[in-house]
């Protein structure tokens, strides 16, 4: 008898995992790094199974009273889902989907609904009113994800780039809170471009952010992720009327830039992609037991 619900939110800067009765009510949470599957198969393997352990530990549950659902980001890649699978063998109650498909059931409990998530990378995600799914960009980055942090990080470095090469880099305040980060010489930027990975250009995504009102190239910046973000909406939203939920941690700094018809389409999250989970765990109770799902 499955008496617990366990959900993992993986995804490119961070992992959030809870424990939950079967009412979904929550008994137990913890917080990690990322679990990109596609930015380090590895080591976000290793994540999700840390996280696990430590919540089934915590509570003191055992694996076979869990209904276990991982939804995390480079999951809709077949090699990568069914190396998860393998590490988490363990646990006979699993269902492993992407991070866009929590959210999607989150964001309108359930409901209808198109989800727009911006967070390292960018995905549109619709639930119909039959159930199903659809889904569009969310290829990674640095190939796509235009209007995600990573992608808004790259493009400001490259003015970075550009700026050092004309010798101005003083005449725009985001250019130099970046050199602050990255460094300020040649041998400087090129060792930090080096080594760094899709979540380090989204963490510089919240200089342009910071500055985007007093800088010039900052604004810029911005208005180009947002014109990526309506350009993408466009394509989610162009043969149905459904709301709109924008979630993850660039959707604030974004929505002011954006077309005012897709504002006014914009609903607040009515779940978390954590609520989405239990959402899924149910479904998946209600079907009857289930075995291992990928």
């Amino acid at each position: 008898m499955i008496g617990h619900i366990l959900v993992v939110d993986g995804g490119g800067t961070k992992t959030a995992a809870s424990l939950y009765d079967v009412r979904g009510d929550e008994l137990a949470s913890v917080m990690a790094g990322p679990s990109s599957l596609t930015q380090e198969l590895e080591g976000g393997c290793a994540t999700i199974a840390a996280v696990i352990e430590q919540l089934l530990l915590q509570t003191r549950t055992e694996a076979p009273d869990c209904s276990i659902v991982v939804g995390v980001a480079g999951a809709g890649n077949p090699v990568q889902r069914q190396a998860l699978a393998a590490g988490l063998n363990a646990y006979p109650h699993l269902l492993i989907t992407t991070d866009a498909q929590l959210a999607l059931y989150g964001a309108n409990l359930g409901r209808p609904v198109n989800v727009i998530t911006l967070g390292t990378g960018s995905v549109a995600m619709q639930l119909t009113a039959t159930g199903d799914t659809r889904q569009l960009g969310g290829w990674g980055f640095p190939i796509a994800d235009h209007g995600g942090g990573a992608q808004l990080g790259f493009s400001a470095v490259q003015a970075l780039i550009d700026a050092y090469d004309a010798g101005d880099i003083a005449q725009s305040p985001c250019l130099l809170a970046l050199q602050d980060k990255i460094g300020t010489t040649r041998c400087d930027i090129l060792a930090w471009v080096r080594q760094a990975k899709a979540k380090d250009y989204a963490a510089l995504s919240h200089i342009v952010a910071q500055h985007s009102e007093r800088c010039t190239l900052a604004h810029e910046l911005m208005l180009k992720a947002a014109q990526a973000v309506d350009a993408l909406i466009d394509k989610m939203g162009r043969d149905n009327i459904l709301p709109i939920v924008l979630l993850g941690g660039m959707a604030q700094v974004i929505y002011p830039y954006l077309s005012q018809q897709h504002r006014q389409r914009i609903i607040p999250t009515q779940g978390s992609a954590l609520s989405g989970g239990v959402l899924l765990a149910k479904k998946e109770l209600e079907r009857g037991p289930h075995g291992r799902r990928q």
